[in-house]
């Protein structure tokens, strides 16, 4: 008899000894589990270039701006974007909506690690990269580059939304040649000069001229009746006669010696008129 009570006993101790490993490796369980935790992440919505609106404008891309004209709605109206430099060559970038004389961050002018060379003042398209321009006053030029999906446009000096492969022009170099004269695809105004080994040069002729390969040179075009001056010389002028739809004469003239070609009066006038 307490053989058997004995049995029980011992029965029981083992009985409580599982039970109590059981629990407590639910509870380790429970204590190392980590607890599931959903993360929200918020992505900011991406800034429309060119828009007007009454908490701020935003720029269409680093040197061109909104024309925002205020409706008797309280609303805007866009009239389009305008080149900065055109407005006021004093500041010639676009920050927060607006020109300004000096670039935000996102829009700061490319480190000088381009070999950019400037043969004139003015604008020139980058030979090789359709999405970057170039600004040159003197010798010194400041490099931009085009939002994502927009490249640069010669004609309107600013970038546009690139719409078809065609928009995207650059100056392509064959290298048959250790020289060659390439004429950029949207402007015939202006050209590079493709030498082997080197970065190509990019080059404008004078107004109303277009380069021609054949000769190598620029070359005077008509394209409207008028008198029209001749750069490098103040004496010389060229007159442009309709003749016929779309065709001119073209007549190279020179004014008496002691006179200039006057291009506002479209005369000859004196020197010291002047």
């Amino acid at each position: 008899m307490e053989a058997r009570r004995t049995g029980c006993f011992v029965a029981q101790a083992i009985l409580l000894i599982f039970a109590s490993q059981a629990l407590c490796e639910t509870v380790l369980d429970d204590a190392v589990t980590p607890a599931s935790t959903e993360i929200t992440v918020t992505v900011p919505a991406a800034v429309e270039p060119g828009t007007c609106s009454e908490t701020g404008n935003t720029c269409y891309n680093c040197s061109s701006a909104p024309f925002c004209v205020p409706l008797a709605d309280g609303d805007f109206l866009n009239a389009g974007p305008y080149n900065c430099a055109d407005a006021d060559p004093s500041k010639p970038y676009c920050t927060d909506g607006a020109c300004s004389a000096s670039a935000s961050s996102e829009c700061s002018p490319d480190a000088p690690e381009s070999e950019f060379l400037c043969t004139d003042d003015g604008y020139f398209p980058d030979p090789n990269d359709c999405q970057k321009f170039h600004f040159c006053i003197g010798s010194t030029s400041t490099t931009f580059t085009c939002s994502e999906n927009f490249v640069y446009s010669h004609e309107k000096v600013s970038c546009i939304r690139r719409r078809a492969s065609s928009d995207c022009a650059v100056i392509k170099c064959t290298y048959k040649t250790q020289f060659q004269y390439v004429i950029y695809p949207k402007d015939p105004n202006v050209y590079g000069l493709c030498v082997r080994d080197s970065p190509t040069i990019v080059l404008k002729c004078a107004e109303g001229e277009e380069f021609d390969i054949k000769t190598s040179k620029c070359t005077f075009i008509c394209k409207k009746e008028g008198l029209f001056p001749v750069k490098g010389d103040s004496r010389k002028y060229r007159e442009c006669i309709s003749i016929s739809s779309n065709k001119y004469q073209l007549v190279d003239r020179e004014c008496p010696v002691g006179s200039k070609f006057d291009s506002d009066k479209e005369r000859c006038v004196i020197v010291s008129e002047t």
